[in-house]
């Protein structure tokens, strides 16, 4: 079945309107052949309005089945945001192609049937509403992967300046490195990670240098996650303090070499999997 839109574009493009437009009288052999060209035309057209259609129809579904997909990993086991990204780009690629051939499909319908202004093609539409939806999505889970990441910072922050804290008394420190690093002055470094890679893991880790009196070492943070019975709101624990002889020294970003450093466990009450 023809579309309106097509029927329309020919009724633009009769052999009486044609005759009007060029001011020649067309013969009858001449006024069949002309008509039969304009069905065909039509007929190419609206097949490839139709293709247009399906291929945008199946990248919008691809698009929202990956959509509906990420928010539930993100809902029950949320993953860091290259995780998210991954699965976004393993269903949105696809449905970007998708869409992008019913752009494709109806834009040459639109210049099959010559280029009429009333065959705008339905093909067309569904792949501009698709990439609008998959810019919008994205734009979202960006936005959510920042406040999980801000939230995530905030937490180390916290657990950093405990184990300051302790460091500062020194009585945590093992007692053979304790004398040979005198007191202790700061912690510098800035990132933190989320052990496990792309999948994530349940804890939080920093790596930073440590600054004595006489000596700087690595220290490598943990937060962990909570237990079971864990409740909220309780205070910061800094749960253990081990000596660990295949730490880095972190300059300018790079790891420099292995020595001997502290491993610091922390046990925040706040801190959940984001």
């Amino acid at each position: 079945m023809r579309s309106m839109a097509s029927l329309e574009g020919a009724a633009a493009c009769t052999p009486a309107v044609l005759s009007v437009r060029y001011g020649n009288t067309l013969t009858d052999n001449e006024s069949g052949t002309l008509n039969r060209f304009l069905m065909k035309a039509s007929d190419t057209s609206v097949m490839q309005n139709s293709a247009g259609i399906v291929w945008a129809s199946a990248g919008i579904v691809l698009l929202t089945l990956t959509f509906v997909g990420v928010g539930c990993v993100q809902a029950s086991d949320p993953l860091p945001p290259e995780g998210v990204f991954a699965l976004l780009a393993l269903g949105g690629v696809p449905a970007t192609i998708a869409m992008l051939m019913g752009f494709l499909r109806g834009f040459v319908a639109k210049k099959e049937f010559l280029d009429s202004d009333s065959v705008y093609s339905s093909g067309i539409r569904r792949a501009l509403f698709g990439l609008g939806l998959l810019s919008l999505g994205v734009a979202l889970f960006a936005g959510d992967c920042w406040r999980r990441h801000v939230q995530k910072r905030r937490w180390m922050a916290e657990a950093q300046a405990a184990v300051e804290d302790v460091l500062h008394t020194a009585d945590r420190i093992p007692e053979e490195m304790r004398e040979r690093l005198g007191p202790f002055k700061s912690l510098d470094g800035q990132n933190f990670y989320r052990a496990g890679g792309v999948l994530g893991g349940p804890n939080l880790r920093a790596n930073r240098d440590a600054h004595f009196a006489n000596a700087t070492i690595p220290v490598r943070i943990w937060v962990r996650r909570l237990g079971k019975t864990t409740q909220r709101g309780q205070e910061i624990v800094v749960e253990s303090v081990e000596r660990n002889q295949q730490l880095y020294l972190i300059y300018r970003g790079q790891p420099q070499g292995m020595t001997e450093g502290l491993e610091i466990w922390v046990l925040h009450p706040d801190y959940r999997r984001l």
